[in-house]
């Protein structure tokens, strides 16, 4: 991948590691607690659910959610 596509890339992606969802190119959060994160993105929504859940990083297209992440949805 280069430089540029890096840059300019708008898929939606979601990467978990190490008790964090860090979640790129949302269009909104729908709802949070400290049990269920549900997120909009182009395609669908997200649903993170787990324990403890907070968001620790919060930007227009990006936001870091950690917790104990018990299940990701996809609808």
């Amino acid at each position: 991948m280069n430089l540029r596509s890096y840059l300019f890339d708008n898929q939606f992606k979601i990467t978990v590691v190490n008790h964090k969802v860090n979640v790129v190119n949302y269009q909104e959060i729908d709802s949070f607690d400290d049990e269920k994160i549900i997120v909009r993105h182009k395609d669908g929504i997200a649903i993170i659910v787990g324990n403890n859940l907070t968001i620790t990083k919060l930007l227009d297209e990006e936001l870091l959610i950690n917790g104990d992440i018990l299940k990701l949805e996809f609808r």
